[in-house]
């Protein structure tokens, strides 16, 4: 997901650094950019911190791990439609 989202940052021009949060912060540049909702953002987002959790030891159920495919394969699906309608010369 954060490779997805730095694809259409860099696609757009900008560049990110390795400081605390930027992978939120590449993450919201990217779902504002593509014109995604809030609610797709939010759920992208916790997605995010749930991965985050595993270096704590916390598990994840099997409606986690849908609920991540499905914000994924949405985010993804956005992206493939934006990304050569906004930028097509990054797809050569």
């Amino acid at each position: 997901m954060f490779y997805i989202a730095l694809a259409v940052v860099n696609a757009e021009g900008w560049r990110h650094r390795a400081i605390p949060g930027h992978h939120a912060f590449v993450l919201e540049a990217a779902c504002a950019s593509i014109g995604a909702s809030e609610g797709l953002f939010d759920r992208l987002d916790a997605t995010r911190e749930l991965r985050n959790q595993k270096y704590e030891g916390i598990t994840r159920s099997e409606a986690d791990v849908t609920d991540v495919r499905q914000a994924y394969d949405t985010f993804a699906t956005l992206v493939g439609e934006w990304l050569p309608k906004t930028h097509p010369s990054v797809l050569r």
